[in-house]
């Protein structure tokens, strides 16, 4: 109820005008406190006030995006997609964002329009979750001495490159990756969608269930001495060691998902695209449910609506009634499916 209410402030905020222009992040610290910070460097001061294991709600609009992060903190945006925040507008952090040294950090409905930079130097993040986000650009380490160990996707889409270099034990699941993926080793991905190639240097030690490769050359994968394993998963590539589906040789592979045009040259994510399958019946995981993002122990949440009470409709009547009060109506509804 606490997380509820919280929602509605920041909705009753993000609508007091008919833009999105009074942005606004709410912190609510451990001992049950709350602090309301305006504007666009609201996500900034929030975090400056907010302690280890605290939480920030974020509404709809554009956050500038803050310095490094260092706190182990846990962000909720209003998510990303535009036909799902129609009432509070996409949550975004307009730059690049910068982890430092902030274990157990959780982030969750927000586009971040810049990089995914992490920034730690002689030492390691640990146990960083990003859920539901949309990352524009490259994700990637910024110092030759900084590491990252047990970082988890869910239910992303990352339009950039990926440089798996100084990262280990990560586990990506139920994404869209659009950019080359560079040097993974000894990581998990599972029912993902991959639409370009991993390139540049070999990736080894992988394990990779129930995915689906859009791009036919992954010669950087697909070494048999580099000794990743598979299962399930639907490629063009008959090179591949495994259980495999082939979905054709060398042709379109738009025929099997349901909106969504791909050849071998490079594809892109769009808001409109319809990633299910045509057949799911026919292209099964290891695990007994769909290949791609809608199969799986984490599949794909249409629209990816963040797990925290979702605002579905609002109706502000344009003046006062006879009585002096403003007539609202908002309809927040949470992940288990119940409108409040």
């Amino acid at each position: 109820m606490k997380k509820l209410l919280l929602v509605i402030l920041v909705a009753v905020v993000s609508l007091s005008t008919n833009t999105f222009a009074q942005i606004s992040a709410i912190l609510q610290h451990t001992n049950g406190t709350v602090e309301q910070f305006m504007g666009t460097y609201g996500l900034s001061l929030a975090l400056d006030a907010a302690n280890n294991g605290d939480f920030i709600y974020l509404s709809g609009g554009a956050f500038d995006a803050p310095d490094d992060i260092t706190q182990s903190v846990s962000i909720f945006g209003a998510g990303h997609y535009p036909d799902s925040t129609g009432a509070t507008g996409v949550t975004t952090i307009a730059g690049n964002l910068r982890l430092d040294s902030c274990n157990n950090f959780y982030i969750e409905g927000v586009l971040i329009s810049g990089n995914l930079v992490f920034s730690n130097d002689n030492d390691t993040n640990y146990n960083l979750t990003f859920v539901r986000c949309r990352v524009n650009n490259n994700i990637s380490h910024e110092h030759s001495q900084g590491y990252s160990n047990m970082v988890n996707f869910l239910g992303c889409v990352i339009d950039g490159q990926f440089n798996y270099s100084k990262f280990s034990s990560v586990s990506i699941q139920n994404c869209i990756l659009t950019g080359f993926q560079i040097g993974s080793i000894g990581n998990v991905f599972s029912n993902n969608i991959f639409t370009n190639q991993f390139i540049n240097s070999a990736s080894l030690n992988n394990i990779f269930s129930n995915n689906i490769f859009l791009r036919q050359q992954n010669s950087y994968l697909l070494n048999t001495d580099y000794n990743n394993t598979f299962y399930n998963n639907l490629v063009y590539s008959v090179n591949l060691a495994g259980n495999y589906y082939i979905a054709s040789s060398g042709g379109a592979i738009d025929t099997l998902l349901v909106d969504f045009i791909s050849t071998n040259s490079t594809a892109v994510f769009t808001y409109q695209s319809d990633f299910h399958l045509r057949h799911p019946e026919i292209y099964v995981g290891n695990d007994g449910t769909p290949i791609g993002i809608y199969g799986g122990t984490h599949a794909y949440k249409e629209g990816a609506v963040p797990s925290n009470p979702h605002i579905q409709f609002t109706n502000i009547a344009p003046h006062t009634d006879g009585q002096g009060q403003l007539p609202v109506n908002i309809r927040v509804r949470a992940q288990g499916g119940t409108d409040e």
